[in-house]
Parts: structure tokens; sequence; C-alpha cells
């Protein structure tokens, strides 16, 4: 089964879109008619991205169950310095817990930030 634009929204409403100390934003989106479900913490530290990932896996248990035919991902940013920081990309397999945990945030990637920022709301002008 796929998920839904309406499952969407009930995970992030249920994840909660800004969590003080754990993340400052959270935008998501399903792609291919439900056929892939991203999510995107905007953090201040990647040492926030392992117990996100458990937040994640506990409040989306049912729903990544449930949703077999649905791939979710985590992605999470940190905005600093004119840069886009991509700490990492959590994959489907490691949410459903098929891959063995590893160094989350390990080897980031940085963008000089552009026009079409996801989170340009945050971005200092």
């Amino acid at each position: 089964m796929k998920a839904t634009e309406q499952d969407r929204e009930r995970i992030a409403v249920n994840l909660g879109v800004e969590q003080p100390g754990r993340w400052k934003a959270l935008k998501s989106e399903l792609h291919f008619f439900g056929k892939q479900a991203h999510f995107w913490f905007l953090i201040d530290d990647p040492r926030q991205i392992s117990g996100i990932i458990t937040l994640f896996q506990e409040v989306a248990a049912e729903d990544v169950a449930r949703f077999d035919e649905t791939e979710f991902d985590l992605s999470f940013i940190e905005i600093r310095g004119g840069k886009n920081i991509v700490w990492d990309v959590v994959e489907d397999e490691e949410i459903r817990g098929i891959l063995p945990a590893r160094p989350w945030g390990a080897h980031p990637t940085q963008f000089d930030l552009g026009d079409d920022e996801l989170f340009a709301e945050y971005v200092d002008p």
C-alpha cells in the first residue's frame, strides 16, 4: 500500500513542524503518487540527527509498516554562513531497520544558498 498526501500530512503533524531543541523546522512532500515520502529537517547541530531518527521511527512506525510501497527518507539540513549544509540523508532501508545504523552526519555536503532554498524563510539576509 502507498501513502497518500493525507498520510504524509498526518505524519508531519504528529512529529510537530517545530520541535525546539530537536529541529527548527520540518518540511515534507509526497512524490510519484505515493511512491516516495521525503521529510527535511532544519537542524542547528548534527548531534540531533540520531534522536530525530529515533523519534521518526517511533512516531511513524505504524505508517512505515503499513505503507510498504512507499520509500521514506529523512534529510538533515543546516543553514550557516551562506551555505546549505546537508548533514545526512537517511534512506528507507535504514528507517525500516533493514540496514544497520551508521555514524550519522559523518560526511556532510555544502552548497551555496539559492533563490529556491527549501528553508528560505530561515536564511539571514
